[in-house]
């Protein structure tokens, strides 16, 4: 009997996105997060907290560790999900940015005008 050895990801580095608030937003402060590749796929995982101005939905966006393989033309060509973290709220979607390879559109409820923590999971193809 031999033993095989796991495939791990060709890379695990640090998720530092430029995050722009765009939709009832106070501030948007982005907490921590990494990527992996595994060739051509990226998986990325981070959290932010999100500030609204009033209760209801907020927008951001983020840009993204690795530019896509193309240019996103429509929000769907990209999806991931986004969960407040401690019960509070409601999950969100991260949606691809229709006319960019580089940035991802993240809509969330804010159920009240204090920070929300938020997890955010996605994956799309590289370049």
């Amino acid at each position: 009997m031999s033993l095989t050895a796991v495939e791990r990801p060709d890379r695990r580095n640090i998720w530092v996105p430029s995050v722009t608030p765009l939709v009832n937003l106070d501030a948007a402060t982005w907490k921590g997060g990494f990527y992996s590749s595994i060739g051509r796929t990226v998986i990325c995982a981070g959290t932010i907290d999100i500030d609204a101005t009033n209760q209801g939905q907020t927008e951001l966006t983020l840009s993204l560790p690795r530019r896509a393989a193309r240019i996103f033309a429509n929000a769907g060509d990209l999806i991931g999900v986004t969960t407040p973290i401690g019960g509070l709220g409601f999950a969100g979607v991260a949606l691809a940015e229709p006319g960019s390879a580089e940035a991802v559109r993240l809509k969330a409820y804010a159920p009240s005008t204090t920070a929300q923590p938020h997890s955010i999971v996605l994956a799309y193809q590289a370049e």
